[in-house]
């Protein structure tokens, strides 16, 4: 019975092992400020609005899959003024992971 266990233990330590190494290595060679002119184009080309990402982005792994961004503001179609659609000064998306 015990080496079942120690297999297991095995098994669990190096998934673990994994998961720390690759979120070691994410946070060391991944910026997701350098996506932020893919995101503007990608959200101008699905709504024709443009969107101005001012503050940092800012990615977190535990204890949440988490994404922060800074001041941001979407601009409003030209139909309705031009004003701004959107703006915030801070936002978080979070993903809980099991």
């Amino acid at each position: 019975m015990a080496r079942p266990l120690k297999i297991l233990a095995g098994i669990v330590g190096a998934f673990v092992l994994l998961f720390l190494i690759a979120a070691i290595a994410l946070s060391l060679f991944f910026d997701p400020n350098d996506f932020r002119e893919k995101i503007s184009e990608a959200v101008y080309d699905e709504t024709g609005r443009e969107l101005v990402i001012e503050g940092d982005i800012s990615l977190s792994i535990f204890p949440w899959l988490a994404v922060d961004v800074g001041k941001t503001t979407m601009s409003d179609s030209r139909a309705f003024g031009g004003d701004a659609f959107m703006s915030f000064e801070s936002a978080s998306f979070a993903v809980e992971l099991l």
